[in-house]
């Protein structure tokens, strides 16, 4: 779990101002825009977590691959 911390911290900050920008945005402007934009934001956030997570730390873990299909 230390490697996985490592890794991601640097991509969780930047993710955390994206969704916060986002948030403010929705706020402010709401629309079909805005939706689009927070499914994409949401779709590449899991998508980062599901390959950081499960394909590049823990190719150790049973049923790996599926799990970032899962995800």
């Amino acid at each position: 779990m230390g490697n996985y911390n490592l890794t991601i911290y640097p991509v969780q900050i930047i993710l955390y101002v994206i969704s916060l920008l986002l948030t403010v945005y929705f706020f402010i402007k709401p629309g079909r825009f805005i939706f689009i934009l927070i499914k994409i934001y949401f779709t590449l956030s899991f998508s980062w977590i599901g390959i950081v997570f499960f394909l590049i730390i823990g190719k150790d873990l049973k049923l790996n691959i599926p799990q970032v299909f899962f995800f």
